[in-house]
């Protein structure tokens, strides 16, 4: 396997409003860094020319004052981003940036591709209107080899009904070695069947292939389908490859996102997460119970009936290991519709 190792350099600086002293402490010239503590830079490895890639960087606010990501500015035309925090995100509060690399459009082929987004905090005013900036630069990176192609960007199951359960498909095929095999799917919790089945090359100048079906289950919960199931390989070069699953799944009910990430968190410490919950137009409702809390997974009840709630989970891990939560939410909308949403965190001493 041909490694590398590209070294992403966040550039911070913070400029504010008035020369007063500052809410924010800036004992270390990295303090904008805080606001992605799993790290400025990912790397997605070895991939296939085709690949859609993706990443979520965890987005925390440790400050008191309130931020929004004024901006998150690719550095190609070949990112672009998926989803952005939307709103202010307050003290202790978790959010994501979803940051997406179309490999076919990347342009760098066997050799190291590196890009990077600019990124833009901005504080609301405090007190006193002092506004307070901070930029970063955050990287993405990758090899992409050429011996293995997609026959389409990503896997689409396009706009579906809640509880239905349609199929779609992708090909891979391999360029240069006539025993490849996709050996099996890497664990993962998405309400989706994948099935691998062997083929004739279809693309000029294959030699093996193999395409992959995916069926959603009927519990998939409604909103964005956004899924990425990683394919294990026997090719040293390409070892884990990584299919993209896109769609709609329409319902009265739907939670944005359907799946909160809170990251690693320490031991006693507080993080919280936040679910949109729309449901029909114009028709005020509001959340009746939640299901499946526990673990130190909690959500307020809305106090009223509104036609959208914002609500934030709170993660308090009481010893260290990962905690997967599925919660139901139960609305007082005719027949108590309820949708699912998936929590997850780790705790970390």
């Amino acid at each position: 396997m041909r490694r590398w190792i590209a070294i992403g350099i966040g550039v911070l600086f913070l400029t504010s409003t008035t020369n007063a002293q500052q809410p924010i402490n800036q004992q270390s010239s990295n303090w904008g860094a805080k606001f992605f503590p799993d790290g400025l830079t990912h790397d997605f490895g070895n991939v296939a020319l085709g690949s859609q890639l993706s990443y979520k960087f965890k987005v925390f606010n440790p400050y008191n004052s309130q931020f929004v990501m004024e901006e998150a500015r690719p550095s190609c035309g070949c990112v672009t981003i998926g989803r952005k925090p939307v709103g202010p995100t307050d003290p202790r509060d978790t959010t994501e940036l979803e940051v997406n690399l179309d490999t076919r459009k990347a342009g760098a082929m066997g050799r190291p591709t590196v890009k990077t987004i600019s990124v833009t905090m901005v504080s609301l005013p405090n007190a006193e209107g002092r506004i307070y900036r901070a930029n970063c630069t955050l990287t993405i990176q990758c090899f992409i080899q050429t011996n293995v192609r997609y026959s389409a960007e990503k896997l689409v199951f396009g706009v579906v009904n809640a509880g239905q359960t349609p199929s779609a498909a992708i090909e891979l095929d391999h360029f240069q070695m006539p025993g490849w095999q996709i050996t099996g799917v890497v664990d993962h919790n998405h309400p989706v069947d994948v099935k691998l089945e062997k083929i004739q090359p279809r693309m000029f100048g294959g030699v093996a292939a193999y395409q992959v079906i995916a069926t959603l289950k009927n519990n998939a919960p409604a909103g964005e389908i956004k899924y990425e199931v990683q394919l294990k390989t026997n090719d040293p070069a390409t070892p884990v490859l990584t299919v993209v699953m896109e769609g709609l799944i329409q319902a009265p009910l739907i939670a944005s996102p359907n799946n909160v990430e809170l990251g690693n968190v320490k031991v006693g410490e507080v993080v919280t997460g936040r679910v949109i919950l729309k449901g029909p137009p114009n028709v005020n409702f509001n959340v009746t119970k939640v299901e499946g809390l526990g673990d130190g997974i909690s959500l307020a009840l809305p106090k009223k009936a509104m036609p959208g709630h914002i609500l934030k989970v709170e993660f308090i891990p009481g010893q260290a290991g990962k905690v997967s939560k599925t919660l139901t939410l139960v609305t007082d909308l005719p027949g108590n519709i309820s949708t699912t949403v998936v929590v997850e965190g780790t705790g970390v001493k």
